[in-house]
């Protein structure tokens, strides 16, 4: 009988450790496992509101250390959310936050490799993390990439800057991390060596490791299945690309693209929907850039082939990826028209302003497509073939918004000349000292706004246009975030939400926000 006693038992115990992991792996409760979620920024969450202000519905909101410009994460009641701090970025966090109540459960925070300028020009903690029941994953732009447990403990580091060389992309890096199964997936697209990097969740350890062209880009991989079989997509300055996830091995390329170095795709079905910047709107490239919101179908199992299935010269991304959803796809331009398109044919549905400009994209749930504007305003639509618009909300109060409460900006000061003002460094590229610039004389990284600086189109940049620039470069970014903000870089910014359990959380540079009523 006691042997029996301890077996049931032993049996009973086995079962619960059993079922206890099988939660922890599947995640189960919902949640927000990375950027746009899984790569659609689409979420089955039930009783998500559609109605709050200011004085209703936000259940709380809390400063965060430093700045981020990464979207929050939601895992198992806990949030997590990455930030920098220092004059130099000289700290690089990882923070986990009570998702009920918006308290501390932990902060991790870890010394940066490749310090850099803390300002609103360069990127601050711009990679979205991932997690799963095996735990966190960050990236950060001074080259850091790190694997923690749920409890806040350092599994693993990697230093890619001292490994593979330092980035080299204009504002910083951007790109957001993805995952497999097993997998940490790492795009650094830039002017330097590019590659696409798998990194094991257990120990950091390089999988696979692929080159890519070089090129200066800010979008994020997406690892979707696509006829069965799983696969990375990443779109990204005159591509887009699938790769085997085990490998690594390049499997379909579409190179007849351009515009693409912010939006990220969207996968529904076989079909990957691609967003473009047209040209003159920042990244575009000519004709290129007014055809290259896209929808490529990937057909074939072992051996794909994709091929493009149509193109919108009129919707276009900017800031924010494309949304998928139930046969339609959503596209939203740096005005914040929304053009909602037939996934299957690519015919206009509609195309109205909401609004404002969204640097965070869109999110459906619940029957509804939110589109959270930079300044703290979110256009409620009802998903679907035509334009009904069920609410515009405000997170703050537009006359008085959130200062930062310690956060504070440090222009670097670099003896090799790096100016923190682009104004600064378009003078500086004045090489024989005309008074005008040429194209070939700009930095890279600047030559795409050439078009948009030449006002009078005779294929030079004299002091008049250079004024000009100056001028509307101070009225963009002067403010601390007040009115309209649709031009402020200044906080507060909404960069990113996740959803589930009911809420929004909302993350701008230096804050989070939770919102559950209506």
């Amino acid at each position: 009988m006691k042997t029996g006693t301890i077996s049931t038992l032993s049996t009973a115990s086995l079962l619960s450790i059993l079922l206890l992991t099988l939660i922890v792996e599947s995640g189960a409760g919902e949640t927000w496992s990375g950027f746009r979620n899984d790569g659609s920024s689409v979420s089955t969450a039930e009783g998500i509101p559609t109605r709050w202000s200011p004085t209703e519905g936000i259940t709380w909101q809390r400063e965060l250390p430093g700045y981020g410009q990464s979207g929050p994460l939601l895992w198992e009641g806990r949030l997590y959310l990455t930030a920098v701090e220092g004059p130099t970025k000289e700290k690089s966090l990882v923070l986990a936050l009570d998702a009920k109540s918006g308290g501390t459960i932990w902060s991790q925070g870890i010394e940066t490799t490749t310090p850099a300028g803390n300002y609103r020009m360069k990127s601050r903690a711009a990679p979205t993390p991932v997690v799963d029941g095996t735990g966190v994953y960050a990236f950060f732009e001074g080259g850091d990439v790190v694997g923690l447990s749920h409890t806040g403990e350092v599994k693993w580091r990697r230093r890619l800057t001292e490994e593979y060389g330092e980035f080299q992309n204009g504002h910083g890096l951007g790109s957001s991390l993805a995952q497999t199964k097993d997998a940490v997936i790492v795009l650094i697209d830039h002017s330097g060596p590019s590659y696409l990097l798998a990194l094991d969740k257990q120990t950091g350890e390089n999988r696979w490791k692929t080159a890519r062209t070089s090129r200066s880009s800010w979008t994020s991989p997406v690892v979707a299945t696509l006829n069965g079989r799983e696969q990375i997509v990443v779109s990204s300055n005159g591509t887009v690309d699938g790769y085997d996830p085990d490998t690594g091995r390049l499997i379909w390329s579409v190179d007849d693209v351009g515009g693409n170095t912010i939006p990220s795709v969207a996968v529904a079905g076989d079909r990957v929907f691609a967003g473009a910047s047209m040209s003159g709107s920042g990244g575009g490239d000519g004709d290129n850039a007014e055809r290259s919101s896209c929808c490529i179908e990937v057909t074939g199992g072992e051996s794909p082939t994709a091929t493009i299935a149509w193109r919108s010269r009129k919707a276009a991304c900017h800031y924010v990826s494309p949304v998928a959803t139930d046969g339609r796809v959503y596209f939203v331009n740096n005005a914040g028209v929304v053009h909602c398109l037939d996934a299957a044919t690519g015919e206009t549905l509609f195309a109205e302003r909401t609004a404002g400009m969204c640097w965070a994209t869109p999110v459906v749930a619940g029957g509804h497509v939110y589109l959270f504007t930079k300044d703290g305003q979110t256009t409620v639509l009802k998903d679907g073939p035509e334009f009904k618009e069920v609410a515009v909300n405000a997170l703050w109060d537009r006359t008085h918004p959130p200062a930062p409460e310690t956060y504070v900006q440090h222009r670097p000061e670099s003896p090799s000349g790096e100016r923190g003002n682009p104004m600064d460094r378009l003078k500086d590229a004045d090489k024989n000292q005309d008074g005008k610039l040429v194209k070939e004389e700009l930095p890279e990284s600047m030559q795409a706004f050439f078009g948009r600086l030449d006002s009078n189109g005779d294929g030079a940049i004299d002091q008049e246009e250079l004024k000009a620039a100056s001028e509307r470069m101070s009225r963009r970014g002067g403010g601390g975030g007040g009115g309209s903000g649709a031009e402020s870089y200044d906080d507060p910014i909404v960069y990113g939400v996740a959803v589930g359990d009911g809420a929004f959380f909302v993350r701008t540079g230096t804050r989070a926000y939770c919102i559950r009523g209506n």
